[in-house]
């Protein structure tokens, strides 16, 4: 089980081995990433961090859906526009 959630999810792993095979081979006892190349490493990192940086978008969206479900998002827009309004008739 901590082998899956390693190779699956875990991005520290992936970047570790990537890291470990750019290192030499005389230096095999810290490599120890024969299995894995270097490219496929570094290509499970780009994919997780893209995977990550779409679920966030996802949930930055889906909050902004229920603001404006709820109307809470317009009466914001609405009460901030109002003051800087009034502020600069004030101006005057």
């Amino acid at each position: 089980m901590c082998s899956f959630l390693a190779k699956a999810l875990i991005t520290a792993y992936w970047g570790y081995s990537s890291l470990a095979t750019c290192l030499p081979e005389h230096l095999s006892d810290i490599r120890n990433s024969n299995e894995y190349s270097g490219f496929g490493c570094w290509l499970m990192v780009l994919f997780q961090g893209l995977v990550f940086a779409g679920l966030t978008v996802g949930a930055l969206w889906l909050r902004d859906q229920r603001d404006i479900a709820y109307g809470e998002g317009l009466e914001r827009w609405l009460a901030t526009a109002k003051t800087k309004l009034r502020k600069q008739l004030d101006k005057r």
